[in-house]
């Protein structure tokens, strides 16, 4: 194995057990929910009981359905929340990778955004500070054919992870944070099957 699997591989252990913890606490949380819907219920039924037979049954099946309705949301919920966490998780495990780690994973990514012509590449001040001393050597065997960057430090950019790609006046926006919620759809339907298929 490379050091980059390696470290794909022990992220992949920790987001593994990591969702294990989770998926035991939302075990945990719908079995909570669904005893304090189940008392919910019970309550609203015996209330029913005392109606007339006709406003009886009446209840019973608005009691059932909104207890029905009230468990489903809090599950929903809920699984939206461990979800989310889930999601961020990961994506503040990539931040805080080592430096070696961090930049190899930027090296793929400006390979994979990178467009040909000549471009500018803009990182944050905090990576700015602590780059490898052969970081635009790596920048350029990453590059895809016919593409040329620059490296192009602005203390005030908005790059707190990754970086932006400038072409022509055109920003491409390619920190971490964008790209989470640029494919947050996928991320949320690779994370619910984990947790919950």
């Amino acid at each position: 194995m490379t050091g980059l699997d390696t470290i794909l591989h022990a992220i992949e252990q920790e987001t593994l057990e990591t969702c294990e913890t989770i998926r035991q606490e939302y075990r945990q949380k719908a079995r909570e929910v669904e005893q304090e819907a189940k008392s919910q219920e019970e309550t609203l039924r015996r209330e029913s009981e005392q109606r007339k037979a006709r406003l009886q049954e009446e209840a019973k099946a608005r009691a059932d359905s909104a207890a029905g309705l009230a468990r489903r949301r809090a599950m929903l919920t809920q699984k939206q929340t461990i979800i989310q966490q889930m999601i961020d998780k990961a994506q503040d495990t990539l931040c805080q990778l080592p430096d070696d780690d961090y930049f190899s994973v930027l090296y793929r990514l400006i390979h994979r955004y990178a467009q040909p012509g000549d471009g500018v590449l803009v990182l944050g001040p905090k990576d700015m500070t602590r780059l490898p001393k052969d970081f635009m050597q790596q920048v350029k065997a990453a590059l895809p054919g016919g593409a040329s960057l620059t490296l192009q430090p602005q203390p005030d950019s908005q790059a707190q992870d990754g970086f932006f790609l400038l072409y022509q006046g055109i920003e491409e926006n390619c920190t971490f944070r964008a790209l989470f919620r640029a494919q947050h759809d996928v991320l949320q339907d690779t994370v619910q099957q984990m947790l919950f298929a």
